[in-house]
């Protein structure tokens, strides 16, 4: 057993985590892997304190969130990234019940690819899906490929796992703009506009991609509680395949993670892109019947170009360490 943890702070800290924990595991958003600058450590003076790891963690081979991380020694545990970072929120329910609730948790930000949630839905719902390995569908010609994963065909297993644009909107165009745009409003997601970017009639490919439709940390929250309730206008069938590809690992205590990352930059009150990168980390954790769900999201300057999902999912890891250990005092 280690003796001497690391301490992990400033900015070179958290990106070190969040981008260790995106390569354990898989996430390929291309928006999460935008280039970082070289910005120094901040050298302001912070109390930090080490955290104890679980008993039979060990560097080599431990899950990454096994690691003790810095952090301000107030009652929130907010991690020194996130004390400068210009929007941020982290909010975690079971029922009506908030464990964490944490910065602004209300304004709306695009989805990114924690859409392909409501997507697979979608899917398995209408019979487009018809299981976690059908349809495979190979790239339409022409389709430009960021990572290389997202090439060759894909299921809607690997779809999820590797969070390939082009079978998100392969699924939508098969769907149509009316159902596509009826099962968004029957979910309440969010805004619900998929009208896409304003004279391009591109909403049925783009609209949850940096571009009309907007959902805050309190809505995702709301929407997956009702997917863990099964109390959405979906089949049994739909709730059992999309719970199946959206499993990630078993974390501490047993308790099994489900989520999604979602990963691109902020836009302005015109709907444009700004150099602002954004992330999110959805989704909940279970065991014995209970079920906690979670939204993480963290925004970053323009400077700092961080990868903004893979910093929420390292916030998000961090804080659900927490709420499981307090769970299993």
């Amino acid at each position: 057993m280690l003796k001497n943890w690391l301490l992990i702070f400033g900015r070179a800290a958290m990106l070190g985590v969040a981008l260790m924990i995106g390569g354990s595991l898989g996430i390929t958003d291309a928006a999460d892997l935008q280039p970082v600058s070289s910005q120094p450590v901040s050298s302001q003076p912070v109390t930090l304190h080490e955290v104890s790891p679980p008993a039979d963690s060990h560097v080599a081979g431990a899950p990454l969130a096994d690691l003790p991380i810095a952090f301000d020694t107030d009652a929130t545990l907010t991690p020194l990234k996130i004390m400068t970072t210009p929007a941020y929120c982290f909010l975690a329910q079971e029922g009506v019940h908030t464990f964490k609730k944490e910065g602004d948790c209300d304004t709306r930000y695009s989805p990114a690819s924690t859409f392909k949630i409501p997507l697979a839905l979608m899917g398995f719902n209408s019979g487009v899906f018809v299981s976690k390995s059908e349809p495979r569908w190979t790239p339409p010609a022409g389709t430009s490929f960021f990572i290389n994963a997202h090439k060759g065909p894909h299921t809607p297993a690997t779809w999820m796992r590797d969070s390939a644009v082009w079978y998100s909107q392969e699924l939508t165009t098969r769907l149509g703009m009316e159902r596509f745009q009826n099962y968004v409003a029957k979910f309440a997601y969010g805004n619900q506009d998929v009208s896409g970017t304003p004279g391009k009639g591109d909403g049925l490919t783009e609209a949850w991609l940096m571009s009309s439709l907007q959902i805050s940390a309190q809505e995702q929250v709301d929407f997956l509680q009702k997917l863990v309730d099964r109390t959405l206008p979906v089949s049994q069938k739909a709730y059992d395949l999309t719970r199946a590809i959206l499993y990630r690992e078993e974390l501490w205590g047993g308790w099994k993670l489900y989520g999604k990352t979602g990963g691109g930059t902020l836009q302005d009150a015109a709907r444009l892109p700004t150099s602002r990168p954004q992330g999110w980390f959805v989704g909940w954790i279970e065991k014995s019947g209970r079920h906690i769900v979670f939204a993480g999201f963290v925004s970053d300057t323009p400077e700092d170009q961080n990868p903004g999902s893979l910093q929420a999912m390292a916030v998000a890891r961090q804080r659900l360490f927490w709420i499981i250990n307090d769970i299993e005092k």
